[in-house]
């Protein structure tokens, strides 16, 4: 067994690096999803139906920029 408290292995740090980013995406979609039902049951339903497309824009964005990341340093 390793020593995780002094020095964490690369293998140690890409499945800590994949832990985090799975969990990053979870509650990403988690939150845009609640948003997304939320938001046209508020007042601001006129402003949310505007901005919904910018949101939908703001997640390809981000899914986008977690694709570029290397398979090497996802863990795969």
């Amino acid at each position: 067994m390793h020593d995780h408290s002094s020095n964490p292995t690369e293998a140690d740090v890409a499945v800590r690096s994949g832990i985090a980013l799975l969990v990053f995406m979870m509650v990403h979609g988690a939150l845009f999803g609640a948003g997304t039902v939320l938001a046209p049951a508020t007042p601001l339903k006129e402003i949310a139906m505007r901005m919904m497309p910018w949101g939908v824009a703001q997640t390809e964005g981000a899914e986008a920029i977690t694709a570029r990341v290397p398979a090497s340093r996802r863990g795969g």
